[in-house]
């Protein structure tokens, strides 16, 4: 592909489906969750995938290092009581949702395409506040990537940093 973000995201997709199967539905965020119609069409627990800013420097000629910033964010539907005095076995259950959040974040902490730097956790955040229904959890992730495209090379884009 021409595009280190489309490159990530199938990347990022294939990862999660392989490494979390708990998770039923990964998608692009085009803010589908905020219209009721295409909610109805996601699977839940899902997760959705922003590229929302990268940052560029310079490199030599045309070239450049981009800083990006990838927002993952789970969306996970059960509401079970997760008060003291629930049940442990309901209370459990009410928690799941923070069982997979983890279980994204081992998947890609560390983690990385061939053309870009380990993915790194940098924030971590819930939307406790919704009016959407949903439990919502987003973790920023940052990686590195050389953008090539302009210039004479065949490569587009590659890893910027060597990693151990």
């Amino acid at each position: 592909m021409e595009s280190p973000y489309i490159d990530l995201f199938l990347a990022i997709q294939a990862r999660i489906q392989e490494q979390v199967p708990e998770i039923k539905y990964i998608d692009q965020n085009l803010g589908q969750y905020m219209n009721e119609e295409f909610r109805k069409q996601m699977l839940f627990p899902c997760i959705l995938v922003d590229f929302p800013v990268t940052n560029f420097s310079a490199l030599q000629g045309n070239n450049q290092l981009g800083d990006a910033t990838i927002m993952i964010t789970l969306f996970h539907d059960i509401w079970n009581n997760t008060n003291n005095l629930t049940p442990t076995a309901v209370k459990e259950a009410g928690l799941n949702y923070l069982s997979i959040d983890q279980k994204v974040f081992m998947a890609l902490q560390g983690w990385n395409p061939d053309f870009c730097t380990p993915l790194m956790r940098s924030q971590h955040k819930s939307q406790n506040s919704n009016d959407i229904g949903l439990v919502v959890r987003e973790t920023q992730f940052n990686t590195s990537f050389e953008d090539y495209s302009l210039g004479d090379n065949e490569t587009v884009y590659k890893l910027s940093l060597k990693t151990k």
